[in-house]
Parts: C-alpha cells; structure tokens; sequence
C-alpha cells in the first residue's frame, strides 16, 4: 500500500494537482470558517451551504492557478533568472493568471451567482483583487523555494556520495597506497571544500554550490586517479591541478584574482604531485580576507626548479618562522623525493607574502 502511494507520488502532475486542490481547500475552509464565526457572534442567521457555496467557488479559480503558476515557479528557467527576469516572467505569469481568472469568474462563478457577467465583475471589491494578488505572489514564492530547497537536498546527497565514494576508494588501497592518499588531499582538505560547499547553500547560493560540488568532484578524481609510481608528476600538471583548485576556490571567493606563470624549460619537469596543495590551502587559511590574490611561477634558475607561490597579505600578519600542519607536510614530501636536496624559503615584505620551493632539475640532472 504504502509502496503503490509512493510510485503514484512519483508523478509530478499528480503533485501538481494535489497542490492546488489543497490550497484551494485551506483557503475555503479559513475563510468560510471564519465568516460562519462572524455571524454566530453577531447572531445573524444566515445558510451554511449558501457560505460554504460563496467561499468554494469564490476560490475555485485557485484550483486552476496554482498548480501551473507553482510549476513555472520552480522551472529552472525561472529559479536560474536574474532578478530582472524573474519579474519580467512574474508579470507575464500574473497576466495570464488574470486572464484564466476572468474565463473563471465568465463560465462558472457569474452562472453559479445567477448574474450577468458585467454586473458580476462590477460587484468585485477592491480588495478581493488585492487578496487575489497577495495570493499569487505567496504561491510564486512556495514555488521558487520549494525549487530551491530541492536543489539544496540534491547538492548535500551529491556531496555525501562524493565523500562515500572517496571513503571506499581509501578503504580499497593498500596501506601505502592510503598513506600517500592522506598526504595528496593534503591537511583536513576534503573537510574544508565540504565546509565551503555547506556554506554556499546556507547563503542560497545553490547553483554556485553545484559548480563547486563539480569542481570537487574532479579535484578528488584526479587526486585519486594516479598509481604510487605516478607520485611525480611535470610541472605544467601541476600547475593545472593547482588551476582546477583555485576555480573551485574562486566559487566561495569571487574576488579572488589567479596568475599563473610557467617558463618553457620548467614545463616538463617532474615535481611531487600535490606538492602545492597545501601551500595553496593556507593562502585561504592564514590569508587576507577581502579580495585574495595569487600568482604562481615555475621557473628554472640555475640548474634548479623554482616553484613559487605569491600572495596578498599585512606584513605583521606573515608568520615565515613557525610551520602549520601544512608547511610540514610539504617538507616531509619534498624530503622524500629529494632528500637534502630541497629548499623551502618564506618571505613577507611589501604587503605580500611569498612561498618558493627549490628542488633539483630531475629532468636535466640538476643537482643542489
């Protein structure tokens, strides 16, 4: 029973209807319970079926309205609009609402009155009309919210799947494999991205949010995609994962200002996968909080690799001394690829801040 009820809810129409036959019924039953009241206490007597009659078809229009108007309303054409185009669409809504309203008040409520049409439409009060379009304007809304709260839904199961699905892939590795995993997601990194994307539906920004959950969806695939003999990677791949990164960034941060940099010679370099994923994560962490911005360079400078990452801050808020959970991991990957023969150097100095990572040229046999 319960089974056959959900297939037959499947159904949008069928939603659609229900919709409005329950609108209709709450605003009949309100107002014809709340006229009977009346007139109990002020001791008039008057027809219960004649009031109940008044209120069902003084309504009835209502039953025709709402499930198309709460459809349109939850179209993506009309939730992805800019505010200019909803209320373009609204008017042209509100207008064919009042032509299906006339139709109605023509071919049923004016024959169920028992009076002509123009003298029926006379009869009409001002603010019957405005209750007319205090209504459209709540049914609009239910629409465009229930749309909203829809996609909201789908991004957080779609989030859920994505963490699910890297959970299992990490469940699937061997225990190097694993180990190597953690270190390329980088400090707390999938729990931040979720953070930011949690963020973005709390503000309404659900199609952002679907952007971002895309993004992240090939971040983590590409992340997860390699062998352990892939642990080195050229550098102009990383410079594209280091992109891929920042697009996704750049959804919660709009201001956010990128400028990548490569020479020829650094192009084919091979560099420690991941190796400035978490330099990248604590511009965001450590970083200003207006308008970021952030250069990245690769470069080769005397037989070495130079990897460069620049960003916008206050001098007195650099810290070049004191390593986060994130400098010490990209030491530990640079230790174990290189041994010595690293060097990572912090700088602050006219209001930026600056990461270099110097490693040997792999490609042409740079030593240190």
């Amino acid at each position: 029973m319960v089974l056959a009820f959900k297939n037959w809810w499947q159904h949008r129409w069928l939603r659609l209807v229900v919709t409005g036959i329950g609108f209709w019924f709450a605003l009949f039953f309100t107002f014809a319970m709340a006229s009977m009241l009346d007139r109990y206490n002020s001791g008039r007597e008057f027809d219960h079926w004649q009031v109940l009659e008044l209120y069902a078809v003084g309504f009835g229009h209502w039953v025709l309205l709402t499930p198309p108007i709460h459809y349109w309303s939850g179209t993506p054409r009309f939730v992805d609009a800019s505010f200019g185009g909803k209320l373009l669409q609204s008017i042209l809504m509100l207008i064919a609402s009042l032509l299906v309203l006339i139709a109605y008040l023509l071919l049923v409520a004016a024959p169920v009155y028992g009076n002509p049409f123009n003298e029926f439409l006379e009869s009409i009060r001002y603010e019957q009309w405005l209750w007319d379009l205090v209504l459209y304007v709540v049914v609009l809304m239910f629409g465009y919210q229930t749309a909203v709260l829809r996609r909201t839904r789908e991004a957080r199961l779609r989030a859920a799947e994505l963490g699910k699905q890297l959970a299992e892939q990490q469940a699937s590795l061997s225990a190097r494999e694993a180990e190597y995993l953690r270190g390329r997601l980088g400090s707390h990194f999938v729990m931040n991205a979720l953070s930011n994307l949690v963020g973005l539906m709390r503000l309404g920004q659900v199609r952002r949010a679907e952007e971002a959950t895309i993004l992240l969806s090939d971040i983590l695939r590409n992340m997860t995609g390699g062998a352990v003999a892939d642990e080195c990677i050229p550098v102009h791949e990383e410079l594209d994962d280091a992109q891929q990164y920042l697009n996704f960034q750049k959804i919660r941060f709009p201001d956010l200002d990128i400028d990548f940099r490569m020479t020829g010679e650094a192009r084919d370099v091979p560099v420690p996968r991941q190796i400035l994923q978490p330099i990248l994560e604590n511009v965001f962490k450590h970083g200003p909080r207006g308008a970021v911005k952030i250069q990245v360079v690769a470069e080769i400078q005397a037989g070495r690799l130079h990897l460069k990452v620049c960003n916008n801050m206050d001098y007195e808020a650099a810290d070049t001394a004191s390593d986060g959970e994130g400098m010490q991991l990209t030491k530990l990957r640079l230790e174990s690829v290189f041994g010595g023969e690293y060097a990572v150097h912090r700088e602050a100095s006219g209001g930026s801040y600056k990461v270099t990572l110097s490693m040997p040229d792999m490609q042409n046999g740079g030593q240190a």
